[in-house]
């Protein structure tokens, strides 16, 4: 018997911008839907490669809300904050549907690129993660990179984790 799924898939974005005498506002909800069916074969009787042979069935939503001030001008930075979530449907092991929320922000300019991550875990309360990247360009012939990353400590989480 062969391993057969069908994937399916929606996206809807709706860009909502105002212009402005230096920069351009633009305010942009999306949700994006990813569907795979449950297989015909189990999971044991077919072989896993990549992770993609081994997802068995998935139901998830991706919604959020960018918020975009770009620069009319070469020079001056663009900023981008991006906050959204995934929320997984049917069969899933977690406890509650949106079991994450994230929050990015991204401000670039030709010289430089400055970005912050985080996500925070709705299920344990607490903070899963948080990115912050700083890369700056001096000229032709040099250029450097700094990056901090924190992540949360998963051996105390499991022990606390019962008296949420």
């Amino acid at each position: 018997m062969l391993f057969r799924s069908l994937t399916y898939e929606g996206s809807l974005r709706s860009p909502f911008f105002k212009n402005y005498s230096k920069y351009r506002h633009t305010i942009e909800p999306y949700c994006n839907y990813l569907g795979y069916t449950m297989p015909k074969a189990a999971l044991s009787r077919h072989y896993t490669f990549d992770l993609n042979d081994g997802i068995y069935q998935i139901n998830s939503l991706n919604f959020g809300l960018r918020n975009t001030l770009s620069s009319k001008s070469f020079f001056a930075p663009n900023y981008i904050l991006d906050i959204h979530a995934y929320g997984f449907f049917g069969n899933t092991p977690h406890r509650l549907v949106i079991p994450r929320g994230y929050l990015s922000l991204t401000i670039k300019e030709p010289s430089y690129y400055i970005s912050g991550k985080t996500c925070w875990n709705f299920e344990d309360r607490l903070l899963d993660y948080f990115n912050l990247l700083s890369e700056f360009t001096v000229n032709e012939n040099a250029a450097f990179a700094f990056e901090f990353r924190h992540r949360r400590d998963r051996k105390s989480t499991r022990l606390n984790s019962s008296h949420l």
